[in-house]
């Protein structure tokens, strides 16, 4: 009988493995990374601009809560996001 395949261990219940979750979702809608279901690229603008909202009010609520290195991901992600997002709407 063959062995059955391993789990693939899942990261730590993170804010930083939330914020690149999210991340990761709005470079879908932007069209940076393939749609994985469809495995092609999809820009949604809409979808990414809520995307984008959704981590800034998660900054928002977590500001007085986090680490130096956790402001600093809020920070770089939510720039390269909106930078991104810029270059979509042109």
């Amino acid at each position: 009988m063959a062995d059955a395949p391993t789990k693939q261990q899942l990261p730590p219940p993170t804010l930083t493995t939330l914020v690149s979750l999210l991340g990761t979702q709005v470079l879908v809608a932007l069209g940076q990374i393939p749609n994985p279901m469809t495995n092609q690229a999809e820009p949604d603008a809409e979808q990414a601009s809520h995307g984008i909202e959704l981590i800034s009010m998660l900054e928002a609520k977590t500001a007085n809560n986090r680490t130096p290195e956790e402001s600093q991901l809020f920070e770089a992600v939510l720039h390269q996001l909106r930078m991104l997002f810029v270059q979509m709407k042109k």
